[in-house]
This record gives structure tokens, sequence and C-alpha cells, in this order.
């Protein structure tokens, strides 16, 4: 990460700003490394959706992990209740975008008259 600019002032005198942007990779190959064994390979910053492909790894993971019988006994509460907690989160998410795209879908249709299909007497 880096850059270097030089402004001019109003009085003529020359500044050097440092501005911080992201100027790596697409993937970051360094750290996805350090998780392949839970299959993650993560993205650069700018990478659209890298959230979900995240999450569904670190859930095939999980998933992969507990089939496997490799979660001591101790820690099988802590999972339950953390998992129980991010169901929750799934749930309140998936309310808020089937709302959302039922709305966005009926406001489409209402922009667009005529697509709704044939009205009713006609073929």
């Amino acid at each position: 990460m880096h850059g270097v600019a030089y402004c001019k002032a109003p009085d003529g005198t020359v500044h050097r700003k440092v501005k911080r942007c992201y100027l790596g990779p697409n993937d970051c190959v360094n750290v996805s490394r350090l998780h392949a064994d839970s299959g993650l390979t993560f993205k650069g910053l700018v990478e659209d959706g890298r959230e979900l492909e995240y999450v569904k790894g670190i859930l095939r993971a999980l998933k992969e992990k507990v089939e496997a019988d490799r979660v001591s006994p101790e820690q099988y509460p802590r999972l339950s209740s953390n998992l129980n907690e991010i169901k929750g989160m799934v749930e309140y998410l998936i309310k808020i975008v089937t709302d959302t795209g039922r709305e966005v879908e009926s406001t489409l249709n209402a922009q667009r008259p005529g697509l709704e299909g044939p009205s009713k007497g006609q073929p």
C-alpha cells in the first residue's frame, strides 16, 4: 500500500501528500496459504462478493471438521451456541434480502408497464 502526490498550495509552496491505497493482487496469496487447511482463498479488498465466499468456505471447513470428529467434547456447547447465534443472523439477513428483493421487483414491474403478460380477454 502506498502512493505519493505533490500538491501546490495557493501560496505557491509545494506539499508532499502520502495517500494509502491498495495496490496489491486480487488474491491475498500469503494469507491464503496460512488458511489452506480450511480451503479458504482470501481475495483483494475490491473483490465483489468475497464476504459470501468467506462465510461459505468457513462453514464448509467447520462441517468437514465436525463430520470428521475433529472437535473436542468440551467445544460442542460453545460451538452449538455460536452456530445458533449465526443462524439468527442468517435468518434476519434472509428476511431483509427477500423483502428488499420483492420491493425492487415490484418497483421494476411498475416502471415497465405492459410486461406483466397478456391482460384478461387477450390471447
